[in-house]
């Protein structure tokens, strides 16, 4: 890495413009927990504030850096032999949370030692500029690489900003790597009553019917709860076959996008089929 002296900069290359997201309606999903869930992804939207357009390229300087100057010549030339590449500038010494959001990318990255010029793009952080050679040649690479798409697209109406993507993935990668194991196991105790909470609220008609019925019967009080043990046995056998289903599976192969795109085939063909059948013929579904 270099150590950046005092020298001339090269050319300023033009900032990524920044608009504000426009105002949009939001559907309101038909159950309380995607209600919930996107009263959370709301809240979250609005605190954080206008959204920059997402560039192809976001690029760490500061004023005074050799390396620097070199960088920005180059991509320039880079802008005129792509006009529609979007090119974001940071001055970590001048722009406000630049630094900040370095330090998160190279922590994301597993980075400790950072320094300028630094590029981050397609999912990965080169730190230096070597010259158009061999850094420039790298950066040609990795924008003629499509981007990454995720197999699971977060749902209509729920966003993450670009600007907390980073410390989300640190976080996540700090949980698995379990560092202190019992404070790993509270969160996901609590997590989990989280969950269940939200999906109780949804589903809130089915225990108060078959508390019901049992009343009715006039049981003795250890075969009533005797039942209720039953149903909470089958509330979650469900929930705890598929979990055992996928952590086996994606503990021995990783889904892949074309994997991706069939799971969410079937489950568009089962939604749709579910609806038919509740339309048409819903006795099909009556025990």
């Amino acid at each position: 890495m270099t150590i950046c002296g005092r020298s001339p900069r090269g050319p300023k290359l033009p900032r990524a413009p920044t608009v504000a997201r426009p105002p949009g309606t939001k559907r309101l999903p038909p159950s309380l927990g995607s209600c919930l869930f996107c009263l959370a992804c709301l809240v979250g939207a609005a605190a954080a504030g206008p959204l920059p357009i997402t560039p192809d390229i976001e690029v760490f300087v500061r004023a005074g850096c050799p390396r620097c100057a070199e960088a920005e010549v180059f991509l320039e030339a880079l802008q005129r032999e792509r006009p529609t590449l979007r090119i974001l500038l940071r001055d970590v010494a001048q722009e406000p949370g630049a630094l900040a959001r370095l330090n998160e990318l190279a922590a994301s990255h597993g980075i400790a030692t950072i320094g300028v010029p630094a590029f981050s793009l397609r999912g990965e952080l080169l730190i230096g500029y070597a010259g158009p050679e061999t850094t420039g040649a790298r950066l040609r690479t990795l924008l003629d690489r499509p981007p990454a798409r995720s197999v699971e697209p977060a749902p209509e109406g729920a966003c993450v900003p670009e600007a907390a993507k980073p410390r989300l993935y640190a976080q996540v990668r700090r949980i698995l790597r379990a560092d202190n194991l019992t404070g790993a196991l509270v969160a996901v105790v609590v997590l989990a009553v989280l969950v269940n909470l939200v999906e109780l609220l949804c589903t809130a008609g089915f225990p108060a019917v078959y508390t019901q019925i049992l009343t009715l019967h006039k049981l003795p009080w250890w075969e009533y709860y005797a039942y209720l043990g039953l149903y909470n046995v089958a509330y979650i056998l469900d929930d705890g076959v598929m979990v055992a289903i996928a952590v086996v599976t994606l503990s021995r192969c990783k889904l892949q996008e074309r994997a991706g795109r069939w799971l969410k085939l079937v489950s568009w063909a089962v939604m749709v089929g579910l609806g038919l059948v509740l339309i048409f013929e819903p006795g099909w579904l009556a025990w």
